[in-house]
């Protein structure tokens, strides 16, 4: 993520990491620069002004850290302005529900719910984008002319959330669609929502261990090795 700087439309990027790595905090982070304003009333928030949706596979999404996030970002902003105490704090308010305002979620509960939901993405944007043209400014026009399209992101936590479940579950012979048919669904599936929106993407991915494959059992070779070596050094 450092990497890139900035996010584009239309770029897909996934996190991986073990447990605890801070995957979701990234999320986070991200949503909460993507729903507040750049600027208001001559207050820069440093905002994208987007339609954030995310997409929580595994439940561990805590709604309450983002309007932590949240908070502190819009008071950050309000501390560097010269602004009365109480037109910071009917400026705070007003830019914190124009900031839920664009955040949405949607929870799956398994791989098909996961397929589902992104079948209905686009719809989604533009339902909550319908919802907000009489509260959200004029977006205006383009150097061409012509109305500039929303911006949007989307966020999804963990699409490795399912795969043991979906592993154990699946039907040796005569199942509908094998677990390689799901997964290469739901990647292409995620890369068309990128292209047709026009969309960042964001996706987490949760992994068992952080050493390369095979590297606990060469480990375990290793050490047998060097144990055998060291009775063969030892005297009788």
């Amino acid at each position: 993520v450092d990497a890139h700087g900035a996010l584009r439309p239309g770029q897909l990027v996934e996190v991986c990491g073990v447990g605890g790595s801070g995957k979701t905090e990234i999320l986070m982070q991200a949503a909460v620069c993507g729903v507040m304003p750049r600027e208001r009333r001559g207050v820069r928030f440093g905002g994208c002004e987007s339609g954030v949706l995310l997409l929580d596979l595994d439940g561990k999404f805590d709604t309450l850290r983002l309007l932590t996030i949240l908070n502190a970002r819009v008071n950050e902003a309000l501390r560097s302005a010269a602004l009365a105490p109480e037109d910071a704090r009917r400026l705070r308010d007003e830019v914190y529900v124009e900031c839920v305002a664009r955040f949405q979620t949607l929870r799956c509960h398994s791989s098909f719910d996961f397929l589902k939901a992104l079948a209905v993405v686009e719809r989604a944007f533009e339902a909550k984008e319908r919802q907000q043209a009489g509260n959200q400014p004029d977006p205006g026009k383009d150097a061409r002319g012509e109305k500039k399209t929303p911006r949007r992101l989307l966020l999804v936590d963990n699409v490795a959330a399912f795969y043991w479940t979906d592993r154990a579950s699946r039907r040796e012979s005569g199942a509908p669609l094998s677990l390689h048919a799901v997964h290469h669904a739901s990647a292409a599936k995620l890369r068309d929502i990128s292209r047709a929106c026009r969309a960042p993407v964001i996706v987490t991915k949760g992994m068992v261990s952080a050493q390369p494959h095979g590297f606990r059992n060469r480990l375990g070779n290793g050490n047998r090795g060097a144990r055998k070596g060291g009775k063969r050094g030892r005297g009788p």
